[in-house]
């Protein structure tokens, strides 16, 4: 599939992950709503520096710095529209994300593994069946 950046934009605004307990995603939600930006994407912290009482974590990542990410990137890494990315990671992780951003400015394919059972020889396998340049 080549994503299309307008519809990420449209699309996305709110990432959270399917782990995240059901008492909790409502608590996300209002915060999302109460400091909604469109020119921002919402991504759920991993909780890695909560504090015992706080109940969530988002942070938010402008659409600009995403896509000077992204650009900056393809250049480096001198992508083409001929290029295919391949991810591995969750979509709702920006790590995940960020791959998508990068194929849909660069115009090229981008395949979502994200759901595959993370293996070594899997990773290989798809790479070389689906004739991945980028991942």
């Amino acid at each position: 599939m080549r994503p299309s950046l307008v519809a990420l934009k449209n699309e996305t605004d709110l990432l959270l992950s399917g782990r995240i307990p059901s008492s909790e995603v409502q608590v996300y939600r209002d915060l999302h709503r109460k400091f909604y930006t469109p020119e921002h994407v919402w991504i759920c912290s991993s909780g890695s520096s909560r504090g015992p009482q706080e109940t969530a974590k988002l942070i938010a990542l402008s659409w600009s710095a995403l896509e000077s990410s992204a650009n900056s990137v393809n250049s480096h890494l001198e992508v083409t529209g001929q290029d295919i990315w391949a991810n591995f990671l969750p979509t709702y992780h920006i790590g995940g994300f960020s791959i998508q951003v990068r194929a849909a400015l660069a115009g090229c394919e981008f395949r979502d593994f994200s759901e595959v059972k993370w293996s070594p020889r899997t990773f290989y396998e798809l790479i070389e069946k689906e004739k991945i340049t980028l991942t």
